[in-house]
């Protein structure tokens, strides 16, 4: 990962407070993509940074290893680099719970469906619910779920977060939707999704072919993939020419938030660190030994490291106070210059550390100037999604619809 010292990351970090983006796939997926060693401290609350940098699963994707070594850390590695994350990634409209804005979980449940599912705990019917007139059949409710899992790359533990009974309400709206789009001349051929999808894959370097066999692994339907993407085409096309169009934030809106939530872009200080974990005490005691010799950090690290951060030269990124565990930020924040290491070996309950600090970073409040622009993203997607929240109210109350 490129070091960033600019403004543009702490923007990324704090637009994202704006944005309120708590979906249950934001989360879901960023808690597949997390990894198992010592750093980051999980048994107390994190401060707002730490939360912040956990949002987005693109986002830990593309992050080098800062909150990236600890039962909740992120790092890049082979598995993350899946079939399924690549895809999600760039066929960003598998689903319309992703491309409306919004998050899953706010549609289900009691959600603004109004409790269209309720307390019904069985979908497992031919027949689920009838929609002005449209059947909805158990057998399309589970091809959708087990898509959504797939294309989402989501763990089995998130089921019970996003029941089948659930996830109806998210098949009732996407087929209200689907409706209104096609009714007022929306259409995508299934050409069109094949082709946009082989682009897609073919930028990640996976033939279709590979992707095809994919999914039947996973017992999925391709023809079925291509037919819910269209649908799912249609729709966002038909939200974005219209519900959406002119919806717009202006730089005396963006000042007024800047203004009332200053305390927003105020930037704590943060180090960069990187580390050498080992599983004994001597192993570290011999490490500091061959530092003091004049041997290379990030060479001792490729070479000895267990950590998943070790082949990049245990570089841990930028990190603040509340992030890692007590010993380890202790240790890291007592290093004065850039360059110092540990003298002694620190250890946690994941073995011994030996920690360089790498870069500082001072704290400081963001400038408004500096940070419009992606202030006024996040202000439009906070009321683009107020607006679809709305309208999917709007057309939920005017539709028949019966669960049995």
């Amino acid at each position: 990962m490129e070091e960033n010292n600019g403004v543009e990351k702490k923007v990324e970090e704090k637009v994202e407070s704006v944005e309120k983006s708590d979906s249950s796939e934001d989360h879901a997926t960023e808690e597949t993509s997390k990894k198992d060693e010592p750093v980051v401290d999980t048994s107390e609350e994190k401060s707002d940074e730490s939360e912040k940098s956990t949002e987005s699963a693109e986002k830990s994707s593309e992050e080098s290893p800062v909150v990236a070594e600890g039962s909740q850390a992120r790092e890049v590695s082979e598995s993350e680099n899946s079939l399924q994350k690549k895809l999600l990634i760039g066929f960003s409209f598998v689903l319309i719970a992703a491309l409306i804005y919004g998050g899953f979980m706010m549609w289900g449940g009691d959600g603004v469906t109004g409790n269209v599912v309720g307390s019904r705990g069985d979908v497992s019917g031919e027949i689920l619910a009838d929609v002005d007139g449209y059947s909805i059949l158990g057998d399309n409710l589970d091809k959708e779920y087990e898509l959504y899992f797939f294309t989402n790359n989501l763990p089995e533990e998130y089921r019970a977060q996003i029941s089948k009974d659930v996830f109806l309400n998210q098949t009732i709206l996407t087929h209200l939707l689907y409706e209104i789009a096609t009714d007022e001349g929306y259409k995508v051929s299934s050409k069109e999704i094949e082709s946009e999808l082989e682009t897609q894959l073919g930028a990640a370097g996976i033939e279709i072919e590979t992707y095809k066999e994919e999914m039947k692994t996973a017992g999925l339907d391709y023809d079925f993939f291509v037919e819910f993407s269209r649908n799912q085409m249609v729709i966002r096309n038909y939200m974005d020419d219209t519900i959406l169009k002119d919806i717009e934030v202006n730089e005396e809106e963006a000042s007024s938030y800047y203004e009332t939530n200053v305390e927003q872009f105020k930037v704590e200080e943060k180090i960069r660190a990187s580390h050498i974990l080992v599983e004994t005490e001597d192993e570290a005691i011999e490490i500091i030994s061959e530092l003091d010799d004049g041997k290379d950090f990030a060479e001792l690290a490729q070479e000895k490291s267990t950590g998943p951060s070790g082949p990049n030269g245990g570089d841990l990124d930028f990190f603040g106070k509340g992030q890692m565990v007590p010993p380890f930020e202790e240790a890291a924040y007592a290093l004065e210059n850039v360059g110092d290491y540990t003298n002694e070996p620190v250890q946690t309950d994941f073995g011994f550390h030996v920690i360089m600090l790498t870069d500082t970073q001072e704290a400081e409040t963001l400038l408004f100037d500096d940070i419009l622009e992606d202030l006024k993203a996040g202000l439009l997607a906070e009321k683009q999604k107020q607006i679809v929240s709305e309208y999917f109210e709007s057309v939920l109350a005017e539709s028949d619809i019966e669960i049995f």
